[in-house]
């Protein structure tokens, strides 16, 4: 019993107080600039409409890649998706937010920090015999454009939608966040059809084998393991892989024997546009947010109440930047477990402490 006792004091000292420490860390830093996106960007529409949906954008685009066989390899060698499924979360999340809401340098910080953790990624999967390699850009360009689609369909299925000409848009304005995981701009898709053109295109390369099956059956059919956070993150999970169920293709939802009825789907879509509309109501919103994502959700806040007046990142700066982000350097092989470059867990909240990626 004093066990359990001391346990929950820390996650209240971790995700009450330091958690909130490192968001306000990244909020009141000093803002030269609003990055490669800005206040007029559709990315930051969707976001002051809604963030939940984006979440869940990149939880569907987390679930739909790991039917790649190589990646399903790599995340089963190279992840803690299983074991700490907190900090996997935080890692994909805080890189959107820190790629699409942060200034020009930590944006770039942001892709060089992913590109270097994803150069350690390197291995062969046992089953087709291929090389896998983090770094991959044929691959990075296929999430890219996976992700466009599922951020894009989240965003229709649970909040207000998006217009084809706003989808467009939203696919033109990420073309930045392709070269941030080192795509060269020239390959990137420019419309929303373009972007699911290629998501399907790499659907005859699917297939579920051991690794992959665990894997998609942990965030299709989440269990109680670990103990924190899947006691408080199963059921709304499970309702959000249900409500996934209305967009994956059939293929892909009989590989991993998924088949909800049409009524549990229904249900789910209902749910989730209510937790979509009762996370957009402060303080809830910031609690939630804190926890999943601190320094990330920082720099939301920062860039949604910034200067509308500051300048966009350089145009000079975005010809190369896939160029810009690749370099090399120390890593991990639980890359999960990577320091965050941005903050460090003792920051306050009047010093940014960034750790050099250079």
């Amino acid at each position: 019993m004093r066990s359990a006792v001391t346990d929950l004091r820390k996650l209240a000292d971790q995700h009450l107080v330091k958690d909130v420490e490192r968001m306000n860390a990244v909020r009141l830093a000093p803002r030269p600039d609003n990055g490669f996106y800005g206040p007029t960007s559709v990315n930051w529409e969707m976001s002051r409409r809604s963030p939940l949906p984006l979440v869940l954008g990149i939880l569907r685009g987390a679930i739909e890649v790991l039917f790649d066989p190589l990646v399903a390899e790599s995340v089963s060698t190279h992840s803690v998706m299983r074991t700490d499924p907190l900090t996997r979360a935080r890692r994909s999340i805080m890189f959107f937010q820190m790629a699409s809401f942060g200034d020009s340098e930590s944006a770039i910080r942001a892709g060089r920090t992913l590109f270097r953790v994803h150069s350690h990624i390197n291995g062969l999967d046992p089953i087709t015999g291929r090389e896998y390699h983090g770094t991959d850009l044929e691959m990075a360009l296929w999430t890219h454009a996976l992700g466009i689609v599922s951020l894009g369909e989240c965003f229709d299925q649970f909040s207000s939608g998006l217009s084809r000409s706003e989808k467009d848009r939203f696919a033109r304005e990420n073309v930045p966040f392709a070269q941030l995981v080192g795509v060269d701009p020239k390959d990137v898709p420019l419309t929303f059809e373009g972007c699911r053109e290629i998501a399907l295109g790499w659907m005859p390369q699917m297939a579920l084998g051991l690794k992959g099956s665990r894997d998609v059956d942990f965030l299709l059919r989440p269990p109680r393991d670990p103990f924190w956070p899947m006691i408080v993150g199963q059921p709304g999970l499970r309702i959000a892989s249900t409500a996934f169920a209305r967009h994956l293709t059939p293929d892909l939802l009989e590989m991993a024997r998924f088949h909800p009825s049409k009524v549990s789907i229904s249900l789910a879509e209902i749910a989730v546009r209510g937790a979509t509309k009762a996370l957009a109501v402060e303080p809830l919103r910031t609690t939630i947010a804190s926890i999943i994502s601190p320094e990330g959700w920082g720099m939301m806040r920062q860039a949604l109440e910034s200067d509308p007046n500051l300048p966009l990142a350089d145009p000079e700066i975005r010809e190369d930047l896939h160029l810009v982000v690749r370099q090399a350097g120390p890593g991990n092989r639980h890359s999960d477990k990577e320091q965050s470059p941005f903050v460090s867990n003792e920051a306050t909240t009047t010093e940014l402490r960034i750790t050099s990626t250079a």
